[in-house]
């Protein structure tokens, strides 16, 4: 129900595709194709602005933070654990190929011990999280 007293009308609230998408730093056909498209995404609201849907401001980040852009877990275990590349892969829920492909293309840090294997302290792997989306999981596959 509406605050009679408050000024906000559920318009003032909504979001459009384009402002989801700035609001996220996401591409707009991402927001339109995929995240619109979700089944738990929040109805539009009944009220456009122009020929734009408006969706409401909490139910969009709620649905946004759990599922399209999840908070990264706190860090586990002791910052001085030297970690192989297999753990380095499990402890940033990637795929160990994945990883492989970054330390490759110069897009992951060296490795801190290199005697014996490539190992990482897990106070570096903290500080250098790659930046990556999560995969989007959809339902007709």
């Amino acid at each position: 129900m509406v605050d009679p007293t408050s000024d906000a009308t559920p318009a003032a609230n909504g979001l459009t595709t384009a402002e989801i998408a700035e609001r996220y730093d996401r591409a707009l056909n991402t927001v339109q194709k995929h995240w619109v498209t979700n089944p738990r995404w929040p109805a539009a609201l009944p009220t456009k602005r122009g020929n734009w849907k408006l969706y409401d401001a909490a139910a969009v980040d709620e649905i946004v933070r759990a599922v399209f852009v999840p908070e990264a877990p706190e860090p586990v275990g002791d910052p001085g654990d030297l970690l192989t590349q297999s753990e380095v892969a499990a402890y940033l829920g990637i795929a160990t190929g994945t990883l492989r492909g970054y330390i490759s293309r110069g897009q992951y840090v060296e490795p801190d011990d290199t005697k014996g294997g490539k190992r990482w302290y897990r106070r570096t792997v903290d500080a250098n999280r790659p930046q990556r989306r999560p995969a989007i999981k959809r339902a007709d596959r």
